[in-house]
């Protein structure tokens, strides 16, 4: 672009000193010839109709300045002398000026017809197939296939046709096996398609119906395919229609000669078929197949600059720069949040140590506190059960003592060694209880083994008998089988079966009391069951019985059936009293089984 302003800076120059020259020597100084170029637009055989005329027109205009016509036959010629600096006019496809904008070309007028009406929407390509050819019938049935067309890069050659597949979702390059360029003459296309060198090949819009106007019928054996309806032109199309030839001038050019061409073209009557320049100002679709197809002013798009990518994608970069600082402050926030969190983290971990030692030291204390009120709850156990051996202890000694004062006959001495193993039972028995109270407030443990419950009824009733308050022949015992075993302690489980029986003794009276023990093995517990003959007996008294300190007895401190509960708790069971519909007190403990 500099190369060129700087050749015109030169050769204005020149023309400025040979002015100069000529005006010292008193001669006029002769303008510099004006070249007009063209391509299918004045070729012979295809030519428009109003190309002779146009060009006269031009001549006449410029005159006496000389108007040079230079015939060009390829689009790379067009591109050459484009480029070049120099005062011309050119008429070639909009395109080509679109292509050239950013060189200073600049457009005068565009070419109308009777069949293209619309300056805007004139232009573009016809491709015609074999009639022969069923298997052909649109645009996307030439994949794979030969077309022939004027130039690899033709605007309304291939161009315009490239754009009608990108739109319908092809990849444009490499659609065709091949493109066979045959220069700017319709008719070695379409010898070479009736030859079968091609498979098919593309003409103008309207070059079909201005050759049927002559008397020619160029589509002789063939057709056309994926003729489109344009409400623009009346001819037929493949594709979409594009601006009509163009009257260009280089920058080159002066004012007042490119005002004296525009004047005349736009004065120039109109041919027989109605061909007339006038102006087009809608160049947005020839715009739009350079940016879909990335050529032309558009070729850039192939390459990937910083300028391309910060012009197609200014807003994603934006936004990924930010995303960049987001995610950087999102890093150092987080890595502060965990600095934070894991200080916090060893505080709460020194805090629940702290703690820790704190709830061990609470359980300790507990246990203590629990041994303590289970000695306290024992003591009570002791006060209610150790009189039971000490006043038979004291009963026993006072018999002895009887004896030994009234009657020390030798046939007594049977009666008082009795009377002396009674007193022992007794006393052991006191022992024991004692020896187990100690034995809980010195240990946390259970003090559990492994126990006979039947065994363990049946011990209860026999020391009941031995003392007097029960009579045998009053109890019936069920059981399932001859043992049943559970974990715990036997002197806690025949203390609670003996309240229980004391109870039924102490409401009814021995001499009329019948008793009913049941012991069966349910699933994984020992059910032992204990019902008496009552009659009074009711679920709400049944229910009251269990609560602590509460005795139906004057003389009762109630806690015969407290202890019995608290017996059956340790041993992980539970109780239930209940009312027979009789009036009968029943007793049910569930024990685990060992």
């Amino acid at each position: 672009m500099r190369k060129r302003w700087l050749c015109s800076g030169l050769l204005a120059l020149a023309a400025a000193f040979s002015q100069a020259t000529s005006a010292g020597s008193g001669l006029s100084p002769k303008p510099a010839p004006l070249y007009f170029y063209a391509s299918e637009f004045s070729l012979p055989g295809v030519q428009m109709a109003c190309a002779q005329r146009t060009i006269e027109t031009i001549r006449a205009a410029i005159a006496p300045r000389e108007l040079r016509v230079v015939q060009l036959t390829s689009i790379a010629d067009v591109d050459r002398v484009f480029r070049e600096p120099g005062a011309f006019v050119a008429v070639v496809g909009a395109s080509t000026y679109w292509r050239h904008l950013r060189d200073g070309i600049r457009d005068i007028a565009t070419l109308v017809t009777t069949e293209q009406p619309d300056p805007d929407h004139a232009v573009g390509a016809l491709v015609v197939v074999k009639a022969s050819r069923s298997d052909i019938t649109t645009l996307a049935d030439l994949r794979g296939k030969r077309i022939a067309v004027n130039d690899p890069i033709g605007f309304q050659g291939i161009q315009v046709v490239y754009r009608e597949l990108v739109e319908a979702g092809f990849e444009w390059r490499g659609f065709f096996s091949e493109v066979k360029a045959l220069g700017l003459d319709y008719r070695l296309r379409l010898d070479a398609l009736r030859k079968s060198e091609v498979d098919a090949a593309t003409v103008n819009v309207c070059y079909i119906e201005r050759m049927r106007e002559k008397g020619i019928n160029v589509l002789a054996g063939l057709k056309p395919i994926s003729v489109q309806k344009q409400s623009f032109a009346r001819c037929m199309t493949s594709t979409r229609l594009y601006p009509n030839w163009s009257l260009l001038s280089s920058p080159e050019l002066d004012s007042a000669t490119r005002i004296k061409i525009a004047n005349a073209i736009y004065a120039m009557p109109a041919t027989e078929d109605g061909q007339r320049w006038t102006m087009a100002s809608d160049f947005r679709e020839t715009d739009e197949l350079y940016r879909t197809l990335k050529t032309g002013p558009y070729s850039y798009l192939n390459a990937w600059t910083l300028r391309r990518i910060w012009s197609e994608y200014r807003l994603l970069v934006v936004l990924l720069f930010f995303g960049v600082l987001f995610s950087i402050w999102h890093m150092w926030r987080t890595g502060r949040i965990v600095v934070t969190k894991t200080a916090q983290l060893r505080e709460a971990l020194a805090e629940q140590k702290a703690l820790a030692r704190h709830v061990s030291e609470l359980s300790r204390r507990y246990e203590q506190t629990r041994r303590v009120l289970t000695v306290s709850q024992i003591s009570s156990l002791v006060a209610h059960e150790i009189s039971q051996p000490l006043s038979g202890i004291l009963l026993y000694a006072r018999g002895i003592q009887d004896l030994v004062l009234n009657d020390t006959s030798v046939d007594k001495k049977e009666l008082l060694l009795a009377s002396i193993d009674k007193i022992s039972a007794r006393a052991r028995k006191a022992n024991d209880i004692v020896g187990y109270v100690r034995a809980i407030a010195k240990r946390s443990d259970n003090i559990f083994h492994r126990v006979d419950l039947i065994k363990v009824v049946h011990l209860t009733i026999e020391h009941l008998v031995c003392f007097g308050k029960l009579r045998k022949e009053a109890c019936r015992i069920l059981a399932s089988q001859e043992q049943i075993y559970i974990l715990g302690s036997e002197l806690e489980l025949e203390v609670a079966v003996n309240n229980i029986l004391e109870n039924s003794i102490q409401a009814i009276g021995n001499e009329n009391l019948r008793l009913t023990i049941e012991c069966v093995q349910k699933e994984n517990y020992a059910h032992l069951s204990i019902v008496d003959n009552g009659i009074m007996m009711t679920e709400a008294l049944a229910e009251k019985l269990s609560e602590p300190l509460f005795s139906t007895k004057a003389e009762g401190l109630g806690l015969g059936l407290s202890l019995v509960k608290c017996i059956v708790e340790r041993h992980a069971g539970s109780i239930k009293l209940a009312a027979t519909p009789g009036g009968a007190l029943c007793v049910t403990i569930l024990l685990p089984l060992e």
